[in-house]
């Protein structure tokens, strides 16, 4: 038999895996906005400062401030790596979703009639250990 404390502490662990998982995905999809906006924005910089010499109204302080905006976004791309942290970000929130549907099932267990208080705290430590493992490795890659 399951006590109502375990409950409570497997159903909030349930929650809080739950909502990690829709932050990671949230954050991971804003990453990839942010970092295809910046390439659209160093594609047309670049193009810009390319083909403005060509146009009949080419100024060339236009040519030098498209291609300093080039530049400067080339750099940002590369300082702020959005890319790989949106790639890491989603691979963590698929760990998390995982995890989240683990802790579904072990709230599921709860309710056989077999079921141990103390097996199901054991299993709910162990999930949030892997939880742990997953936002550690978000620290690992920065």
């Amino acid at each position: 038999m399951v006590s109502q404390r375990t409950r409570n502490v497997v159903w909030q662990s349930y929650l809080d895996v739950s909502r990690l998982g829709l932050y990671y995905e949230e954050l991971a999809n804003r990453y990839r906005r942010y970092y295809l906006f910046l390439r659209a924005a160093l594609l047309l910089s670049v193009i810009g400062s390319v083909a403005s010499p060509f146009t009949p109204l080419s100024h060339p302080a236009a040519t030098t401030v498209l291609a300093v905006a080039a530049v400067v976004l080339a750099l940002a791309d590369y300082a702020l790596n959005l890319a790989k942290k949106s790639a890491v970000l989603h691979q963590v929130s698929v760990d998390v979703a995982r995890l989240e549907s683990e802790w579904n099932n072990l709230r599921v267990r709860m309710d056989d009639e077999d079921a141990d208080d103390l097996e199901v705290r054991s299993e709910n430590r162990r999930l949030k250990s892997r939880l742990m493992d997953a936002a550690k490795r978000l620290r690992e890659e920065g």
